[in-house]
């Protein structure tokens, strides 16, 4: 999914794009994406802000690798994507009623 709602890119599609096909989920910063379109935590970000305003749920992907994993590296590998992934959310505008993720 793309982040822009009115800007088209061929092989992207917007979140309001998705809605009008009645998705209800979109997942969002898969590793395969991650590796071979450079996608960031940030704009992991984006898109699950973009996903969010167009009544979409994302699902967030973040991971570690076998050797991460090996070295005991997981907390620390994991803290950013899901830092900076999800920054500026509330709980309350994922459907929740807590106050801050």
């Amino acid at each position: 999914m793309y982040w822009e709602r009115k800007r088209r890119l061929h092989g992207e599609i917007s979140a309001t794009m998705l809605r009008v096909l009645f998705v209800k989920y979109v997942v969002i910063g898969h590793s395969e994406r991650r590796m071979l379109f450079g996608e960031t935590d940030e704009t992991v970000n984006r898109k699950v802000h973009s996903a969010l305003e167009a009544g979409l749920r994302p699902i967030v992907c973040v991971g570690e690798s076998t050797t991460q994993r090996d070295n005991d590296e997981v907390e620390t590998v994991l803290r950013r994507p899901a830092r900076v992934g999800l920054k500026d959310l509330s709980v309350k505008r994922c459907g929740r009623d807590r106050d801050r993720i």
